[in-house]
């Protein structure tokens, strides 16, 4: 951690603010807009390709069936005692390591 803090104070130290006038947001006004505009269009294409072949095939039926074999083979698995203790170790290990990350990334500012 003392690394860290030499830096800081570093960069603290000989930090040169220049002074911007307008340059960025004169930049930003030069962008072409035409990237904008195809981006729009080529969503909009997708997702009438989307919905078009959500409508011609019989998606909600196989999504359906998809959910409840998961379900159906997931309590399957979970009825062995063993394997319930250890898919719920295995959960309980995803959280708190999640917690921890986010603890963790919340000390580094």
């Amino acid at each position: 951690m003392k690394d860290d803090e030499l830096i800081r104070t570093f960069m603290k130290e000989n930090c040169l603010d220049i002074p911007d006038n307008g340059f960025s947001k004169r930049v930003m006004q030069l962008l072409p807009y035409k990237t904008h505009k195809f981006s729009i269009i080529w969503n909009s294409i997708c997702v009438i390709a989307t919905a078009i072949l959500l409508i011609t095939t019989d998606w909600l039926n196989e999504f359906f069936a998809l959910i409840y074999v998961l379900i159906y083979n997931l309590l399957q698995y979970l009825s062995s005692p063993v394997t319930l203790v250890v898919f719920a170790a295995a959960i309980a290990v995803f959280f708190i390591s999640i917690i921890l990350l986010f603890s963790l990334r919340r000390n580094e500012y």
